[in-house]
């Protein structure tokens, strides 16, 4: 359940910034609108292990509250335990990326 709420951050944070682009651009950016969650899925390690990718690809995943999200859903069906260190990194990203959204979209609403 602590997953669920990282991910419903990040998803409101994702949903602000696509609206402020398309407040911003209209239509016309409405193909990569739709686009953005087809290049996040690779990069969020859904279906493979954050260390099966290159090293070069490893670094930008990191930086996604999604891919510690399911790396540490992956470690608790395992039959691991709760992970303290990947729910802090993807909370505190997901916070920080919701308020840049905030931000973002409230600069183009003004």
């Amino acid at each position: 359940m602590p997953y669920l709420f990282i991910s419903l951050l990040f998803s409101l944070a994702f949903g602000f910034f696509i609206t402020g682009l398309i407040f911003r651009y209209t239509i016309r950016v409405q193909m990569v609108a739709w686009s953005f969650a087809g290049i996040l899925q690779p990069l969020s390690c859904v279906m493979y292990l954050l260390s099966t990718p290159p090293t070069w690809l490893q670094r930008p995943a990191l930086w996604l509250p999604t891919t510690h999200v399911f790396e540490a859903m992956r470690q608790s069906l395992n039959g691991g335990e709760f992970s303290p260190s990947h729910f802090w990194w993807g909370f505190g990203l997901s916070v920080v990326y919701l308020v840049l959204a905030v931000l973002f979209l409230s600069g183009f609403l003004r």
